[in-house]
């Protein structure tokens, strides 16, 4: 009997050790269901509520008004204004080089000096037939005074003296030639000769550039054209494009002639009428070899109207639109049209602001902004202008003076 129990104990054990495992199963899995469920309403709570503002610091400064300027960038070529390959107009041997390489040099400036040895005994040769001829003239003065020779004896040594004065001064002339002398001020360049090097006429001696002022040559697309013609009545400069624009706000004021120095009034002249000359001096050659181009100037209504306080400014602006109808009418067969903007007051620039702000031109120019019942024109309208003008539209005109005012004047 024993032997028949044993089995049936076995698997008493086996039933109750397989129901501890399913227990513990089951209280793992609803442990996890419990941590599950947690999780979630935490999520959703997270979700619910709104997140926080996240902290950014902030910094502060003091607001202050200031000019700004687009700027469009490009690639160009610096050229001086002026320049020129100094060169020997006669040959010699080296005596005295008067410069270093990139040194800068003044208009007179000697730079070079050829042996003058021969040339100076010819001239004491010369100076001495001179002097002999001299007296021979005033000794013939005093026979013919006295009628002891003829009058033909009079002229042959009046003839003779001036034949030896001739000779002397072209001596000295050579002389002079034999001096290498800067012709403008400039930045001299690297010097291509010695002291004891034989030159020939015309042979480089250094090169010489006029540093101030210069031209940039460059490019920009078409649809840039405007913008630079802002920025040109904006700040008074040159701008060189396809098609040129010269402008001349020049820092000259409005004042009674009798009041301006006399040695202000070739300044103000210069810087007014000058820069407009200078522009087309440059650009006229280029145009000519392609056979095209138009030329914008921008000169005022001065040039017009007569106008208290501006007999000076309006000399040089009037000077300005002459020049532009005269290159009109020169320039008409190689395809290149010439046009002046005469504006009064424009608002919204630099030279606007400046002769506005005190004195004599403050008074002058709100009396004429009164005037202007279509409203002052501005820099935008300026710019308008000219790009119509240089635009196939305006291909029929040339040699006009354009008054740009909004009323000020009908001139």
């Amino acid at each position: 009997m024993h032997d028949l129990a044993k089995p049936e104990t076995l698997k008493g054990s086996v039933k109750s050790k397989r129901k501890i495992v399913i227990k513990a199963a089951l209280a793992v899995f609803g442990l996890f269901l419990i941590l599950a469920g947690i999780k979630a309403l935490q999520i959703v709570t997270m979700m619910s509520a709104k997140p926080p503002m996240p902290v950014e610091t902030v910094t502060s400064a003091q607001v202050k008004e200031e000019d700004w300027a687009p700027v469009l960038s490009s690639v160009g070529s610096v050229s001086a204004v002026q320049g020129a390959i100094v060169s020997a107009e006669l040959g010699g041997t080296v005596s005295e080089v008067g410069f270093e390489s990139g040194a800068v040099a003044k208009k007179g400036d000697v730079l070079l000096r050829l042996d003058t040895s021969s040339e100076q005994a010819q001239l004491r040769t010369a100076e001495a037939d001179l002097d002999l001829a001299r007296a021979d003239l005033e000794r013939s003065r005093g026979l013919a005074t006295r009628k002891v020779i003829s009058k033909a004896e009079l002229d042959s040594a009046e003839s003779k003296f001036k034949q030896k004065e001739g000779s002397v001064d072209n001596m000295r002339a050579m002389i002079a030639k034999k001096e290498v002398r800067a012709p403008f001020d400039g930045q001299l360049g690297i010097r291509q000769v010695n002291v004891g090097q034989m030159i020939n006429p015309g042979q480089l001696v250094v090169p010489l550039q006029a540093l101030d002022p210069v031209y940039v040559d460059f490019a920009l697309p078409q649809q840039h054209h405007a913008k630079q013609i802002v920025a040109a009545a904006a700040s008074g400069r040159h701008v060189f494009c396809e098609k040129p624009l010269c402008t001349t706000a020049a820092d000259v004021r409005p004042e009674l002639f009798i009041n301006i120095p006399t040695a202000d009034i070739a300044r103000a002249l210069t810087e007014l009428a000058l820069p407009s000359m200078h522009m087309a001096s440059e650009v006229l050659p280029g145009m000519r070899g392609r056979g095209s181009g138009v030329i914008v100037n921008v000169a005022s209504d001065a040039a017009k109207t007569a106008t208290p306080g501006e007999a000076v400014i309006g000399a040089a602006k009037a000077a300005i639109v002459m020049f532009t109808r005269t290159i009109a009418i020169e320039e008409k067969r190689y395809g290149i049209r010439a046009n002046a903007l005469t504006p009064s007051l424009v608002y919204g620039t630099a030279s606007t602001e400046r002769i506005t702000s005190d004195g004599f031109s403050a008074k002058l120019f709100e009396r004429a902004a009164k005037q202007a019942h279509l409203g002052v024109p501005t820099a935008e309208d300026i710019a308008a202008l000219t790009v119509f003008l240089c635009s196939p539209a305006a291909a029929r005109l040339t040699g006009q003076a354009i008054s740009v005012n909004g009323g000020i004047s009908a001139a």
